[in-house]
């Protein structure tokens, strides 16, 4: 079966709503990627019972907050400048959401290709995402060190890599904190350090934030939900839907993409 297609018809049926719906979202490229990723992971649970996309999605927070994007921004995201002084921006967002699609589940680097050029989106991807996804679909015969030694080489894979490192440093993330839990995160803690100790990602955000300062772009955007049915895909855990409407008196609106647009990248 056509992978877009079959992510196309969960969609439209687990939330049901109109294929057009699901349409208009691929124009862009973040909710192309945000539709692979939440499907891929969709049957999907961590140690600690969570939903797995929780995961990435998390990646994709961390790394909005950090450049500006979270729902309190003062700063104009000027990406130009963000790229000029070494912090990645174009295809971070994708890699963020899609870091674990092929590592764990059934999706290929070829489907994700595919879905890329079926929704006119080829170009962005062979430029921005290809390489750099490749590099963090860690290849479990490949020793750990060697992996991220790898991913050292290339800066959006490791400041994707560095934010994933910290969303699995979270508590609230573990079914246990015992001897091997510490260790991998003293692990991770080192490994964060030689990312930003290499590109210095943390130094050249404050510095960025700074230039925009004191030129002048602050202050005042603030983005606002662009794509409410993108907030339903994330925050979808098997309620049920009528007319793209949650209908079950459980559902608590999902918070992360109600103040968040995605107009920010193409």
């Amino acid at each position: 079966m056509n992978r877009l297609y079959e992510i196309e018809t969960y969609w439209v049926k687990k939330l049901n709503i109109k294929v057009e719906q699901i349409k208009d979202l691929e124009e862009k490229t973040l909710p192309v990627a945000i539709f692979i990723a939440s499907y891929a992971h969709k049957d999907q649970r961590r140690l600690n019972g969570d939903y797995y996309y929780d995961h990435p999605e998390g990646v994709l927070k961390k790394y909005r907050k950090f450049i500006g994007l979270d729902s309190d921004m003062k700063y104009k995201i000027d990406f130009e400048t963000y790229e000029k002084n070494g912090i990645p921006s174009r295809g971070i967002q994708e890699l963020c959401v899609l870091h674990d699609v092929v590592e764990d589940t059934d999706f290929t680097l070829d489907d994700i290709k595919t879905i890329f050029e079926e929704t006119d989106h080829i170009d962005y991807y062979l430029n921005y995402i290809e390489e750099p996804l490749k590099i963090l679909t860690h290849d479990k015969s490949v020793p750990y060190d060697e992996y991220l030694d790898k991913v050292l080489e290339n800066r959006s894979a490791s400041i994707v890599k560095m934010f994933d490192m910290m969303s699995n440093l979270e508590l609230y993330t573990l079914d246990k904190l015992g001897e091997k839990e510490h260790k991998r995160a003293l692990y991770y803690y080192e490994s964060i350090y030689k990312i930003n100790n290499k590109y210095h990602f943390i130094e050249n955000c404050v510095k960025t934030k700074n230039e925009l300062k004191d030129i002048g772009v602050t202050y005042y955007v603030r983005y606002r939900s662009t794509y409410p049915l993108l907030a339903k895909i994330v925050n979808y855990h098997g309620y049920k839907y009528e007319n793209g409407e949650r209908v079950d008196h459980r559902y608590v609106e999902g918070m992360l993409y109600e103040d968040m647009g995605y107009e920010d990248f193409k």
